[in-house]
This record gives C-alpha cells, sequence and structure tokens, in this order.
C-alpha cells in the first residue's frame, strides 16, 4: 500500500511541481509560489524513487512524509508567519497539507494492518499454492 501511494502521489507532486512554475498568480483557490514547486517537485521525485525501492524504503518515506505534512498543515492553521509567508500559505493549503499527510498515515495503518494479517498484497508466483501438487 506504501508503495502504490508513493507512486500516485509522486507523480501527482511532480506534475503539479513542474506544470506550476508555468503558472502564474494563482490555481482554483491555492496560491502559486516557486519554493512550493520546488518543494513539490524533489518530494515527488523523492515519492516516485520510494515507491520503486523496497518496501520498508516506501513505508518510512510515508512516515516521514505524514510527519511533514501534517506538521507543515498544524504551523499553516497556527498561522506562524515564518512558514506562511515563506511559502505564501492560505486556508486551503492548510488542509491540502492535512490531507495529503493524513493520506500517507492511512497508507502506513494500511501496510501495517497487511502486515500484521499476512495480505501484502504480493504474490509469489514461484512458490505452489497450500494443497497444490509439487509441496
Amino acid at each position: 500500500m506504501t508503495a502504490l501511494v508513493c507512486r500516485l502521489c509522486g507523480f501527482i507532486l511532480l506534475g503539479l511541481g513542474l506544470w506550476g512554475f508555468a503558472a502564474r498568480g494563482s490555481f482554483w483557490v491555492f496560491e502559486v509560489n516557486p519554493v512550493q514547486h520546488i518543494l513539490q517537485v524533489a518530494l515527488g521525485s523523492a515519492a516516485l524513487w520510494a515507491s520503486w525501492s523496497d518496501q520498508r524504503v516506501a513505508r518510512k518515506f510515508c512516515i516521514g512524509s505524514a510527519a511533514a505534512y501534517g506538521f507543515v498543515a498544524l504551523l499553516g492553521f497556527l498561522n506562524v508567519p515564518a512558514v506562511v509567508d515563506f511559502l505564501s500559505l492560505n486556508r486551503a493549503d492548510h488542509w491540502l497539507h492535512l490531507l495529503i499527510g493524513g493520506t500517507f498515515l492511512a497508507a502506513v495503518a494500511l501496510s501495517r494492518t497487511a502486515l500484521a494479517t499476512g495480505h501484502t498484497g504480493r504474490t509469489d508466483r514461484a512458490t505452489p499454492a497450500h494443497g497444490s501438487p509439487g509441496m
């Protein structure tokens, strides 16, 4: 689950970051800021790398991203000028950061549940199923 979330968020963040360099002013209800776009490209690239790495790497990336996005959302809701002004954040950005952080956190929680129950979503085709000939 964490690799899938890393891959999806990676493509979205990378696409938005690259697209944002061409945009001017604001997009829908979000402010456009070059610093945010640099961060989006960097995080999107890192998320894609994590998605094609080991499952542990993707999980650790999701944990770190959940913490980072949650922290930025919290600082935004508290209206901390150093963060809000530097990144040109508005209320919509705070909710979006909370949503992204929550998505990464949910991926970690779901992958933990899958690991605990033994359902990782992967199949090993080289190993015969239980009760099949060849065991």
